[in-house]
């Protein structure tokens, strides 16, 4: 179950935003799992000083799923940035950065992380988007051994219509 309300706000062309905020819960049918919930705010700000550049600025909450022995889940709180510029009509670059914090429910475990990267979309036609990307991800445990660090490359395509 979840509760939320929010707005949608236009400060100026170049400045706009959403904010919701609310209480989400999960009840289960095992006895050994505690209720997963807390409070959710989501919001977005979006600057675009130019029509080729776009800044966004983003929060979340989510309840997230686990398999971790004696826990229902975890409340996990992103925030993110993203700066995008479209260097031709057909290729545009974005650098973003993240960061995480997950307080799992039921047991001690908390894990703080971030995500940062770039990538390069090339619009081969309308449909079709050729992207290459890398990012570096950090996650650090209060429990031992579960610290991790990735470097992350990827080429794909996507197809849209």
């Amino acid at each position: 179950m979840a509760v939320r309300g929010g707005a949608e706000v236009k400060v100026s062309d170049l400045l706009r935003g959403q904010a919701a905020g609310g209480y989400a819960e999960r009840d289960y049918q095992d006895p050994r799992l505690s209720h997963l919930r807390g409070p959710t705010v989501d919001a977005s700000l979006i600057y675009t000083p130019t029509p080729l550049t776009t800044l966004t600025l983003r929060g979340a909450t989510t309840l997230s799923e686990t398999t971790l022995p004696g826990s229902s889940g975890s409340l996990s709180h992103t925030i993110g940035l993203e700066l995008s510029h479209d260097l031709l009509r057909n290729l545009t670059v974005t650098a973003l950065g993240s960061y995480f914090n997950n307080q799992y429910q039921g047991v001690s475990l908390v894990e703080n992380g971030y995500t940062a990267g770039v990538k390069l979309d090339y619009k081969i036609t309308r449909s079709i988007v050729l992207r290459a990307s890398y990012s570096r991800e950090r996650l650090s445990s209060n429990t031992t051994g579960d610290d991790y660090t990735a470097n992350v490359f990827l080429v794909g395509l996507r197809f849209q219509q």
